[in-house]
């Protein structure tokens, strides 16, 4: 318990102390490293926890983003203000996919995420009076500053808020009942459980809170593209929560930064880095399918299982003179 304790004040310093240290170039992959924290954390809450598999998530990201810069530019509201519509509107194209995937299961509603998602890029991609279409949209800053550092301050703040609130969700009776929907839903709506009602709030809230996270990355970047909603970036995401740990709540948030950081360093290997990324997430399903967060109880297991493996058998003692 000490031990964590010392090591969650030390991230914490860190964080809170990053952008003076790091630079500007690190600092900027740190605003981008809460970004997809947001993203991959809302996206585990529907798919680690809840088991409904969907590969649209981004698409949220994308409709908040552009929701927001449409709002701010065109009806002049602070972007603030239209982040939080951004998000309401989000949570609202979650609940209307939400509804119309209600009744699949597996490949089925997998399919219909997929449909969804490549549909809305193509109409961003074919629209161009309002969106611009393959050019992009041009956003308003969220600070009247040059400066990095309260953007960095502000993703912090919001991703801690999002880990927050996800966290309660998760400890909470809405928890629970997501976790036993994910292991057998049949058994769950005959006990009672309102599956409608449980799997349309999930699919609300993750998209609200991926919405919120694409609006503040558009008033961060000042651009936003069709490309948010590719499948290479959706395919990032579960790549992210699978190595970090999917179904945990610290392994999808330290897969995100993780993979984050870790695709800097290997950037110097061109597009062959995503090779890479490809290699060792087949290796992590082979050998850790729990990702970084089952690497660790295996590690903090090993002392114990060491002790016991040195330990006689008691079947095999002998008693003296026999």
């Amino acid at each position: 318990m000490r031990a964590r304790v010392v090591i969650g004040l030390v991230l914490l310093a860190a964080a809170l102390t990053l952008p003076w240290w790091a630079g500007e170039y690190w600092t900027h992959v740190a605003i981008m490293s809460y970004y997809y924290v947001i993203v991959v954390s809302s996206w585990n809450l529907l798919s680690g926890y809840g088991g409904q598999l969907s590969f649209a998530h981004v698409t949220f990201t994308t409709i908040g983003a552009y929701a927001s810069s449409l709002l701010a530019l065109n009806l002049g509201l602070p972007p603030a203000v239209s982040m939080l519509a951004a998000a309401l509107i989000g949570a609202l194209a979650g609940y209307l996919l939400g509804l119309l995937c209600l009744r699949m299961r597996g490949i089925y509603h997998s399919l219909t995420t997929l449909a969804f998602a490549e549909a809305f890029r193509t109409v961003l991609n074919l629209e161009y009076r309002i969106t611009r279409g393959p050019l992009g949209l041009r956003s308003v800053a969220l600070f009247d500053s040059t400066s990095k550092l309260p953007y960095y301050f502000a993703a912090l703040l919001l991703c801690v808020a999002v880990l927050f609130f996800i966290d309660r969700i998760v400890r909470s009776p809405v928890g629970r009942t997501l976790e036993a929907i994910r292991e057998d839903q049949t058994a769950a709506s005959v006990v009672g459980v309102s599956l409608t009602r449980y799997k349309l709030f999930t699919w609300s809230v993750v998209a609200g809170i991926a919405g919120l996270g694409g609006a503040f990355l558009g008033h961060y970047i000042l651009i936003v593209t069709p490309d948010w909603a590719t499948q290479t970036q959706m395919a990032l995401v579960v790549t992210m929560a699978i190595m970090g740990g999917l179904g945990t709540q610290v392994g999808p948030a330290l897969g995100a930064v993780g993979v984050q950081f870790l695709s800097e360093y290997l950037r110097v290997y061109g597009r062959y880095y995503m090779v890479i990324f490809g290699l060792a997430l087949i290796l992590m399903l082979r050998f850790t399918p729990g990702g970084v967060i089952e690497i660790t109880k295996r590690i903090r297991r090993l002392p114990a299982n060491l002790r016991l493996s040195g330990e006689p058998d008691a079947s095999d003692s002998r008693k003296p003179g026999v």
